[in-house]
């Protein structure tokens, strides 16, 4: 049933991922030749002016003189669509949180003739400028020519408004992805190009609350006079100069713009998680009637961890061990303080399940199993055989349909609705910084991921099942693949905190308590979401009527069960372990000597002790083998 509804649910993401894929062919424009990024020019020189006003609104005026170094009709600018405030605490600058930046009123002059232009954001994080020639082709300069330079003069207004934490600094990158930014004059002399730079703010400030940086180094050359400052930016490999002021308190209008439509994004993330928790409600695990029961259920221990845990687990194979005991089958050595010789008597009686003899015959090959040899590489293939059998002997018991009808379901749906809730949250940041095509990127790479996890789980699977395969090579294989997926996947999210989540525009914020509600749908709804069948209510009722007796009982009480039954202590002694009443049926019974097929445990903690010893010792799990 399992199997069934996670194929269903794999089929379901596959499917929304071909949409999201037909989607993404149709609503995204390709791209021009001309509008390529790569497209190489290089300035010789020029003069940037910035006019801020008090609400950090900038007129920019770029003048400069450039030239191509190939032939093109049109080229391509970048300015950051994203920004981050500086404030001052305390007289120290550190940086503030991420603000959208908005660019308008582009145009453009090439050679006093007006240029088309185009205004576009990608990625999230920057504007782009799109300037054609209106006479055609640019012309290709030639190396130590000093013609074929065109003067380009680009203005624009830069909105930085929603810088509310900087309300007294002020923080300008005028140069980002200029491509090829030197030339060569005089033959082979080499000369740096310059742009000047002239900032005007809304008031003054003292010189040495002005600083121009290279990255985040400190660099000289900036002077300041009054109300403005003016540098020079060696263009040769920079890309990255800045200038940060911290300016009188107040003296910047800003706020964060408000968009209203993000509480359309937490009513759908809040209806995301009402399903949840009404599908927990729904499928919760109830309590059952228990009246008091002196005895457990008569079933297999492995049936009766099913029953008790909703799933057999793999550590109560080892009650098993304490079963063979029971009937004569090995005998117990405790050999230091948490290893055990387990040493066979004689073979299973008739009647027995086929697995549970093929765990048998795999612990006792040499006729005694001793745990401390055990974890010598020479056993690695050993423990791999026994590991194997324990697999199929749970298998050969399978998992009684203890759960309901729809219980799997709800806990796969509260699941993905963990996952949806967060990428309803990175949609909302997504839409304000107009980069659809990042979120489809990201939701192809976790499918891929997906993919390529089920794809070599098969493969493990079956060279299990057939013993054919290599397991090594698998697992080396195995965690190459996941590894080189896993990179871009990390990338990816590095890139979704980085520059798309802007908490100024959280206001509840939304993305943390997303990830709170993963933490929460993983580890607690699907424990709590385990509602039984008619039948498992019933048993486990009779379950918990025999711990109620465990932990009511009076000495003298089991002292009049063992008259009637003798054997009535290692009867329950299995099922106590699973149930986790070890210590409690030590308190019971501490008048009791331990039994003759255990050899140095100590009568007064018997049941807890060797408990404690057969579950480390015995493999059942990989990491046992280490």
């Amino acid at each position: 049933m399992k199997s069934i509804i996670l194929k269903k649910f794999g089929l379901l993401i596959l499917l929304f991922l071909i949409l999201c894929g037909i989607w993404a062919g149709l609503s995204v424009q390709p791209a021009r030749a001309d509008d390529d990024e790569d497209v190489k020019f290089a300035i010789h020189s020029g003069e940037i002016c910035v006019t801020v006003d008090e609400n950090k609104n900038l007129r920019v005026e770029e003048n400069l003189r450039v030239a191509f170094l190939q032939k093109v009709k049109s080229f391509s600018r970048a300015v950051t669509g994203k920004n981050k405030s500086y404030f001052n605490v305390n007289g120290t600058p550190i940086k503030g949180r991420s603000y959208l930046t908005r660019i308008s009123g582009l145009t453009a002059e090439i050679d006093g003739k007006l240029a088309e232009t185009e205004l576009s954001v990608r990625n999230g994080a920057y504007h782009h400028f799109t300037v054609t020639n209106p006479d055609g082709y640019f012309g290709v300069w030639e190396n130590g020519s000093n013609e074929g330079f065109y003067n380009i003069r680009i203005s624009y207004l830069a909105d930085y408004s929603d810088d509310a934490d900087g309300k007294a600094s002020f923080y300008f990158v005028p140069f980002i992805n200029y491509y090829s930014t030197w030339l060569y004059f005089d033959g082979d002399k080499q000369n740096v190009s310059k742009v000047k730079v002239n900032v005007t703010l809304p008031a003054s400030f003292g010189e040495k609350d002005a600083v121009l940086l290279n990255g985040v180094k400190k660099v000289g050359g900036l002077t300041a006079s009054g109300n403005s400052l003016a540098f020079e930016v060696p263009v040769k490999g920079s890309g990255s100069y800045a200038v940060r002021v911290m300016l009188p308190a107040g003296t910047f209008k800003t706020s964060a713009t408000y968009f209203s439509f993000y509480w359309w994004f937490v009513g759908a993330a809040a209806a995301v998680m009402l399903l949840g928790i009404i599908l927990t409600l729904i499928f919760r695990a109830r309590r059952p009637l228990a009246p008091v029961e002196y005895g457990p259920p008569i079933l297999n221990p492995i049936q009766f961890s099913a029953f008790w845990h909703g799933y057999a687990r793999r550590k109560d194979l080892s009650t098993l061990i304490l079963r063979w005991a029971s009937l004569g089958c090995i005998k117990i050595k405790k050999d230091g303080k948490k290893d055990l010789i387990l040493t066979k008597i004689k073979e299973l009686p008739e009647g027995r399940p086929v697995a549970e003899y093929g765990y048998f015959k795999e612990l006792f090959v040499d006729g005694e199993y001793c745990s401390r040899k055990m974890r010598g590489k020479e056993y690695k293939e050993r423990c791999g055989d026994i590991r194997y059998a324990a697999t199929k002997l749970i298998d050969e018991f399978g998992e009684p349909v203890t759960h309901a009808r729809g219980v799997e379901t709800a806990k796969v749906m509260v699941m993905f609705s963990s996952l949806l809730t967060l990428i309803i949250s990175f949609a909302y940041f997504i839409m304000i910084a107009d980069d659809f095509a990042f979120a489809l990127a990201l939701i192809f790479v976790v499918g891929g991921l997906a993919l390529v996890v089920g794809k070599t789980n098969t493969i493990i699977s079956a060279g299990r099942e057939s013993k054919t395969i290599n397991k090594n090579n698998v697992y080396r294989i195995t965690s190459l693949i996941v590894s080189v997926t896993i990179f871009p996947v990390a990338l990816m999210f590095y890139f979704i905190v980085s520059s798309h989540y802007m908490p100024v525009y959280d206001y509840i914020h939304l993305t943390p308590i997303s990830v709170l509600w993963i933490i929460i749908c993983l580890y607690v709804l699907p424990r709590i979401i385990a509602k039984r069948t008619d039948e498992a209510q019933a048993m486990y009722g009779r379950m918990l009527g025999f711990k109620k007796f465990l932990k009511l009982a009076q000495v003298s009480e089991m002292e009049t069960m063992l008259e009637e039954n003798p054997d009535y202590y290692l009867d329950i002694l299995p099922y106590c372990m699973i149930m986790g009443l070890s210590k409690k049926l030590d308190k019971k019974t501490e008048f009791l000597a331990a039994p003759e097929w255990a050899d140095g445990f100590d009568a007064k903690n018997f049941a807890s002790s060797l408990f404690y010893s057969v579950k480390r010792s015995v493999i059942t799990r990989k990491k046992k083998a280490k």
